[in-house]
C-alpha cells in the first residue's frame, strides 16, 4: 500500500521506531478560486502537479466532495513542486512551490490560485 511504501521510505525505516505516523501526508493543498475570491468547483478544472525535473503532468485528488475548488497535489513528494490549474473557460495559471522534508512527513504547503474568466 501506499501508506506501507511511505513507512518504509521515512527515514530509512519503520515508522514506529521513529515515532511517526503511517498517513501519506498531502504535499500541497491547493484551492482554486475566481477573481472576486469564490471557489470554482472541480468540474471546470483540471489541477495538475510536477516534482523536480518531472516532465509528465500528475492529476491532483479533487476534494469535491468536502469544499468545492479544493484539491490535493502530491503525497510525500518534497522539493520545488509545479502546481497548474487549467481549463477551457479560464485562465491558466501555473506556480512552483517548495515543500520541505520534516523528520517523518513533508510540510504540506497550501497554494491558492486565482483564475480570470476567458
Amino acid at each position: 500500500s501506499l501508506t506501507t511504501l511511505v513507512c518504509a521510505m521515512v527515514a530509512g525505516g519503520g515508522c514506529a521506531e521513529h515515532g511517526c505516523t503511517t498517513e501519506a501526508v498531502v504535499s500541497v493543498a491547493v484551492s482554486i478560486v475566481d477573481d472576486t475570491g469564490l471557489p470554482i468547483p472541480s468540474a471546470e478544472f483540471a489541477a495538475e502537479y510536477r516534482a523536480d525535473d518531472d516532465v509528465d503532468w500528475t492529476l491532483c485528488y479533487s476534494n469535491e466532495a468536502v469544499t468545492i475548488g479544493s484539491w490535493s497535489c502530491g503525497f510525500e513528494v518534497n522539493g520545488d513542486i509545479e502546481v497548474r490549474a487549467r481549463s477551457n473557460n479560464f485562465t491558466t495559471e501555473t506556480f512552483v512551490i517548495h515543500v520541505s522534508e520534516g523528520r517523518c512527513h513533508v510540510h504540506t504547503e497550501t497554494l491558492e490560485i486565482t483564475v480570470s474568466p476567458l
